[in-house]
């Protein structure tokens, strides 16, 4: 159950992930076309080399030796060419990833209750655009990419290595479910480590941010020491979740070159044998030694893409997390408020609103406030004034009862449409960025006032 449970998440995210990928998938080709194309210019310089050591120089062909160097030449500056173009068009790709990822979950938080912002700290949300969201880019960039380079060197590589000697080859190959064993034992470690450590980075980002924000008070109760200090223990449980994640790689990348290790053992074992019967020249050595390495190079690709995929899971969780989240308070309404402000009459009938964590904000509360009437609620702090404001703008919807505006209900007006024509006012200014003209062309017509005044 656990294992399906674990197949349809990843088919979930992969269906998600791919179509965030789509409107790029024109670049990602033409990256995977560059990448593929500088493999294959790679795989040619040890053939090249061979043939140098075993026919041009014991025949001193010096001409044909010269043209063999420079085509070496070539082969180097035409790899990191088209790969560097491959890079440049990933990166592009990256960037316009993250971009829409950031934007997505700016839209998207932008619109859920209030209830949410109030109950999960600035720091952890800021998380998600900061790491997750650029974790899940630069992954999602480089994947299709690596995965088809890998399989193409792969392939290649190994063509090559069975065409010069078949029998050296299968010694290579003989290790490789060693890799396939190597991934199955660190797979949950590295996908638990993953986890442990983006919690850890994002409550040490609430934390940070809690602290900034409140450093007027923090100087007022002259506790900066004891702040400091919190703030210092919260980023040493990041580093330590960090610590053992990293140490969990590095443990599979020793075990990976162990076994690197120990294939080049093997071929120059026997390829040393086979040299002293005559059944191999010098350099066919030297070149199957050098696409023994290569041939591990994409299985090691392979493996570290599967490492941060295990990061990635993690990160593309979180960020559904959120995106899959549906604000409390609903907006189903249809009536547009066109009418004067003057037509009507504001009706609470036994409104009673409670907080998650149980505690009541307001008990059965019953007013009548008519057109055209001023009132002003007094009370001592957290008797509930402010909690009835954000109840007639909607910004929570009441446990119990029901408010009337005019003959409506509040929830049968949109809530563009409420919160254009009621204007709250709350008790901690917010100051944008910007010119006074523009907070006169952006600041909606209000037409009635509520909220505790400044300072109060």
């Amino acid at each position: 159950m656990h294992d399906r449970r674990q197949t349809v998440r990843l088919r979930s995210s992969i269906a998600w992930w791919a179509g965030h990928l789509r409107p790029y998938r024109l670049t990602v080709v033409l990256s995977v076309i560059a990448s593929v194309g500088a493999g294959i210019v790679a795989s040619l310089d040890p053939l090249l080399m061979r043939h140098l050591i075993d026919v041009s120089l014991p025949r001193r062909q010096f001409a044909k030796a010269s043209l063999f160097v420079v085509s070496l030449v070539l082969c180097f500056v035409g790899r990191v060419w088209i790969g560097g173009w491959g890079g440049l068009l990933t990166f592009r790709v990256a960037q316009g990833l993250g971009q829409d990822l950031r934007l997505e979950l700016l839209t998207h938080m932008s619109g859920l209750s209030l209830d949410w912002h109030e109950r999960l700290a600035l720091g952890e949300k800021l998380s998600r655009f900061d790491q997750d969201a650029e974790v899940v880019a630069q992954f999602s960039s480089d994947v299709v990419n690596t995965i088809v380079r890998t399989i193409t060197s792969f392939a290649i590589n190994l063509f090559i290595m069975l065409y010069l000697n078949w029998r050296m080859t299968l010694l290579v190959l003989i290790l490789l479910p060693v890799f396939v064993w190597l991934r199955s034992h660190f797979k949950e470690q590295m996908e638990f480590k993953a986890r442990a450590s983006q919690i850890e980075t994002g409550q040490a980002s609430a934390v940070l941010a809690e602290h900034l924000s409140a450093i007027p008070q923090i100087q007022l109760l002259t506790s900066e020491e004891a702040q400091i200090c919190r703030v210092s223990d919260a980023w040493g449980q990041m580093c330590n979740a960090r610590l053992d994640q990293r140490k969990t790689e590095v443990f599979f990348s020793i075990s990976v070159t162990t076994v690197l290790a120990l294939a080049i053992l093997l071929v120059l074992g026997a390829g040393i044998w086979e040299y002293q019967v005559g059944m191999l020249t010098v350099g066919g050595l030297v070149a199957f030694y050098a696409y023994v390495t290569r041939i591990f190079e994409p299985v090691s690709s392979a493996m570290e893409m599967y490492a941060r995929s295990q990061r990635i899971t993690a990160s593309v969780r979180r960020i559904q997390e959120v995106l899959d989240l549906k604000p409390s308070v609903v907006d189903y309404g249809k009536i547009s408020i066109l009418r004067s402000h003057s037509a009507f009459c504001i009706r609470c009938d036994h409104v009673s609103f409670s907080y998650r964590d149980g505690s009541c904000g307001l008990h059965d509360v019953s007013l009548l406030v008519g057109s055209g009437e001023r009132v002003a609620l007094i009370g001592r702090s957290g008797s509930g004034k402010s909690t009835l404001s954000r109840l007639l703008v909607r910004l929570v919807d009441p446990t119990s009862g029901k408010i009337w505006l005019g003959s409506c209900r509040l929830p049968e007006y949109s809530l563009r449409s409420l919160r254009r024509f009621i204007c709250y006012v709350p008790q901690g200014p917010m100051l944008f960025a910007g010119t006074i003209v523009f907070g006169i062309m952006k600041w909606p017509t209000s037409a009635v006032c509520f909220g505790p005044p400044p300072g109060t």
